[in-house]
């Protein structure tokens, strides 16, 4: 990260830069099914949700 500070007369400029790390925070997964309890033979739909820990959308990259 830089910033850079362009003063207008009579105050000088400056600039600055730093390093931020980003930690992978952990996940939240949900699996929840269309019939519980089902029966033998008896379709179930299964869905998983997932979500960040502090909220936002997970994504892999």
């Amino acid at each position: 990260i830089s910033a850079v500070y362009n003063p207008n007369t009579p105050f000088s400029g400056s600039s600055a830069s730093l390093t931020q790390t980003v930690q992978k925070q952990s996940t939240l997964t949900s699996l929840t099914s269309s019939a519980n309890p089902s029966l033998t033979g008896q379709a179930v739909t299964f869905t998983a949700q997932i979500f960040g820990q502090y909220g936002g959308t997970p994504t892999e990259r």
